[in-house]
């Protein structure tokens, strides 16, 4: 799902945060991460939710307008 990898991915660079420093915080590999930010893994709703606290940002806001 490309469109909500580049959310995922906008909402980092918003935060300040690289791939790595994300990854470690919400508790994913950054291969995991940087799959899912480029389109090329699903991810899961557990990660997801861990990613959005990580950014500062609400599932709501992530998911809002796709599908």
């Amino acid at each position: 799902m490309l469109g909500l990898g580049i959310r995922v991915r906008e909402a980092r660079l918003r935060a300040g945060l690289t791939q790595e420093e994300l990854s470690f915080s919400a508790g994913v590999t950054q291969h995991y991460l940087s799959h899912a930010e480029g389109g090329h893994r699903n991810i899961t709703v557990g990660a997801l939710r861990r990613l959005a606290a990580e950014m500062g940002v609400t599932l709501s806001k992530l998911l809002e307008g796709l599908g």
